[in-house]
């Protein structure tokens, strides 16, 4: 319905407010020259001028003070669970730290999510964790599962337990190192193209963040220790206060979600 209601005069508007030069920034790649293609866009945006923009405040997250379950009812045969905490902006000292802690959490085949949720008690399809945003806003840290409809909250126990584990006790020698060639591995695909680095740099120099970013994201992945990962899991993953998504059919849950916190039903087909 939200969508339905915007009209031309919405978008043209929206434009007016916020399309200014002083808003945006701009990054090119491909076979040009500097001068040349400096020449063009100045010909091409000349007389654009810039204009006071007002933003709209972020809103506030609460802070947590118990664990929350939220719930969508779907007639399916399997459950899609999500279980997170709030997470860290990227340039906090401890963020580096905090990637190899979900590496080794649910990064991998080799981790500690996927094998006990998949490998061991064969309770999910899928089974992992990361960590999103971090630029604009602290961002979130999180796991991913889906599970068969009768394992629901077996498995939503068992990640609680393994996040707690990470909490108690170092990660072992091998445990770190996987976690830093995984992500050192998969650091370099994703700027094999120089379309992709000025993507990444635009966007970082967008939200304040030092022009040396990419040149020292390899450093501090490397110089993460075993008592980096603890302090960090410690210091954010908090199960007791862990928000939990759960989207399937609550006939067929092992148990009911009450048994694992507070449950707010979400009703989708109200904005359907």
């Amino acid at each position: 319905a939200s969508i339905k209601g915007i009209t031309r005069e919405d978008i043209e508007q929206f434009y007016q407010k916020y399309y200014h030069p002083n808003n945006m920034i701009l990054g090119i790649s491909g076979d040009v020259h500097k001068d040349e293609i400096v020449k063009k866009l100045e010909d091409v945006f000349a007389g654009w001028s810039q204009q006071k923009v007002d933003l709209p405040p972020e809103p506030d997250v609460p802070a947590r003070t118990g664990r929350q379950v939220y719930f969508v009812h779907r007639d399916i045969n399997q459950t899609s669970v999500r279980v997170g905490n709030p997470g860290i902006k990227q340039d906090d000292p401890d963020f580096f730290k905090l990637l190899v802690a979900n590496q080794i959490l649910g990064g991998g085949f080799t981790s500690r999510i996927f094998n006990e949720l998949r490998t061991k008690q064969a309770l999910a399809y899928a089974a992992a964790a990361g960590q999103a945003g971090g630029l604009g806003a602290p961002g979130y840290i999180f796991t991913f599962s889906e599970t068969r409809a009768n394992a629901t909250v077996k498995g939503i126990d068992t990640i609680l337990r393994v996040i707690e584990q990470m909490r108690e006790q170092p990660v072992t020698d091998s445990e770190l190192q996987d976690a830093k060639d995984g992500l050192l591995s998969s650091f370099v695909f994703n700027y094999d193209r120089a379309s992709k680095i000025v993507n990444r740099q635009v966007v970082l120099d967008y939200f304040g963040m030092p022009a040396d970013y990419l040149q020292k994201y390899r450093d501090s992945i490397a110089t993460v220790t075993k008592e980096d990962v603890l302090e960090v899991t410690k210091k954010y993953y908090q199960p007791d206060k862990a928000v939990i998504l759960v989207v399937g059919n609550e006939k067929a849950f092992d148990k009911p979600l009450s048994s694992v916190g507070p449950v707010t039903t979400i009703d989708l087909n109200k904005w359907q």
